[in-house]
């Protein structure tokens, strides 16, 4: 039988880099209709300049956008939402909203690509309801750094996820897990830290497919082709979550 000889490549370290989101603030509140809209009020085309940036391309990875709307009910009521994908439905439900109380959807959009238009309907069973501002961030998940599945001596900084000039940043609760996976099924690290997290001395990752090196929370590990609502009586927080940031490695090669 023919042993395997593993080589190893030089350390190498992947930078990424995140686009400043792209925000909307209506100078007017929009009421929402009181039955389904016929095209989405929020709506967005993802650009390449939304896509983060890597120092050094990885072999493959996908993009997760997150579509952020917020308003507000002056009569409690209903809120009806539908997700949308170059025109298609992706997903839709409802949620309650009390009295003078505001509200924000963030909708998770799995695997987008540059071209992509996503949208979000908004509508109400009150007619005095409304939403005044949107927002759109994108970020990477399922990293495969090299063609390989094996790596030696790897560090993974991740930082807390995009802040928003018209969405506070929340301080606590979670937008769902990042993972990190080793082997098969093996989960070696998750998180939900608002500020991010280091894992390093890793001596050994076996990439666990399709997830990469990371799988990060919103869009993919949780809130993936769905939403996540929050009412508050003052304006609600979005979400803040790991998102990679740094991976530096050894690649393991077998001849």
């Amino acid at each position: 039988m023919t042993r395997l000889t593993p080589a190893l490549t030089s350390k190498k370290t992947i930078n990424v880099s995140y686009a400043t989101p792209r925000e909307t603030v209506l100078d007017t509140p929009q009421t929402l209709p009181t039955s389904e809209p016929t095209n989405p009020q929020v709506i967005y085309t993802v650009q390449e300049s939304d896509l983060p940036t890597f120092s050094i391309k990885p072999y493959s990875t996908i993009y997760l956008a997150r579509l952020i709307a917020g308003g507000q009910f002056i009569t409690a009521g209903t809120c009806y939402w539908r997700m949308t994908k170059n025109g298609a439905n992706v997903a839709n439900s409802s949620f309650s909203v009390s009295a003078n109380y505001y509200f924000v959807i963030e909708a998770g959009f799995l695997d987008v690509k540059v071209g992509d238009v996503l949208g979000l309907k908004l509508w109400s069973n009150q007619s005095d309801s409304n939403w005044d501002r949107s927002a759109i961030e994108v970020h990477p998940s399922r990293i495969h750094p090299l063609k390989t599945k094996l790596y030696k001596d790897v560090t993974i900084v991740c930082v807390g996820s995009t802040t928003f000039q018209n969405f506070s940043a929340s301080t606590s609760g979670t937008g769902g897990y990042t993972y990190v996976y080793n082997g098969h099924s093996n989960l070696y690290y998750r998180s939900y830290t608002t500020s991010g997290f280091t894992l390093s001395g890793i001596k050994f990752l076996s990439i666990l497919d399709p997830y990469g090196v990371i799988r990060v929370a919103l869009g993919d590990a949780t809130v993936s082709n769905t939403v996540t609502t929050t009412t508050l009586s003052s304006r609600p927080s979005v979400y803040r979550f790991p998102v990679p940031s740094q991976i530096t490695f050894r690649g393991v090669l077998l001849d």
